[in-house]
């Protein structure tokens, strides 16, 4: 491994040679659990760069990567040689294996983020627990309006043609935003996945990687999204929904449209709508929905390796 080193720990002194994103900061670690962290890195010490990334959270003989989290896993740099990067995993599923460790679960994210970080996992052995399906879309410097079908354009143009216009709201709204999401989901009989408070306070610490979004017609909200920048290049919407009484409108396919505009003007290429999953189980007529928008099927696997 000339120019290169394994070990445990990240070392002062060293800059990632990759957009490492939110879910892989160390504040998020600890927002999940503040003990049980191992992380390992492969690091160029003539560049004084970190090249590969793993963190993962250890509970007597299982390790998993995230623990709470939409995705963990290995994040690696695209400059590092690919026999490197597979002695680097090699090299932390052996030091997990002598602390005891006999399993090692990893969620990675949809595939379209990183196609070679799904590559090297089959490459290593590892095999799929759990394949959910993600609808991501690919932002261009295109009209939205021209990625979708005539009946999507239809909505589209109802949209407009009712005077909705999407606002980008201030931090202070997140109880209006949170409250109405809330109402939103329950409507149609979901629940979300974390409290009022939960979201506030992850906000706080990431302030400058999540957003919030609304949809409104004569200033009655009508469709709203909390998004988060995971990466420079990535929007996820984490919750968007909108009131029932307007589904006549689709106010969702407006919400869209703004969000890739949004995107265009930050150089966000990939919009992330999410994954269209119960379980193991596709939500077909929401996954086709999603589709119909102008993404892309992405799968999402969680990834598993006995190591004993």
């Amino acid at each position: 491994m000339t120019g290169y080193s394994l070990q445990e720990g990240i070392p002062e002194g060293f800059a990632f040679d990759f957009d490492a994103g939110i879910f892989f900061d160390p504040k998020h670690l600890q927002l999940q659990s503040v003990t049980g962290w191992h992380s390992f890195v492969m690091l160029h010490h003539e560049q004084r760069i970190i090249s590969a990334l793993l963190h993962v959270y250890v509970e007597k003989e299982k390790a998993t990567s995230p623990l709470r989290s939409p995705y963990g896993s290995f994040i690696f740099s695209e400059n590092a040689p690919h026999i490197q990067l597979s002695e680097f995993i090699r090299y932390a599923e052996k030091s997990l294996a002598e602390k005891g460790v006999q399993t090692l679960l990893l969620k990675n994210p949809p595939e379209i983020y990183n196609p070679l970080l799904y590559k090297m996992m089959l490459e290593s052995g590892y095999l799929i627990q759990l394949e959910e399906t993600s609808a991501v879309m690919e932002v261009n410097e295109g009209k939205y309006v021209d990625s979708l079908n005539q009946s999507k354009k239809s909505l589209l143009k109802k949209g407009h043609d009712n005077q909705l216009h999407l606002q980008q709201l201030s931090f202070d709204q997140l109880s209006e935003v949170f409250d109405f999401l809330n109402k939103c989901y329950t409507e149609k009989g979901y629940a979300l996945s974390m409290t009022f408070e939960e979201v506030q306070k992850v906000m706080r610490l990431f302030p400058k990687s999540f957003f919030l979004h609304g949809v409104l017609r004569e200033e009655k909200m009508v469709a709203a999204c909390i998004s988060i920048r995971v990466k420079q290049t990535i929007l996820y919407t984490f919750y968007y929904n909108h009131l029932k009484e307007y589904d006549f409108m689709s106010p969702i396919v407006f919400l869209i449209e703004g969000l890739y505009q949004f995107c265009q003007v930050e150089n966000i290429q990939l919009l992330d709508l999410g994954t269209s999953n119960k379980g193991d189980q596709i939500n077909e007529s929401l996954l086709n929905f999603k589709l119909s928008l102008g993404a892309k099927r992405s799968r999402k696997i969680t990834f598993v390796k006995n190591l004993s």
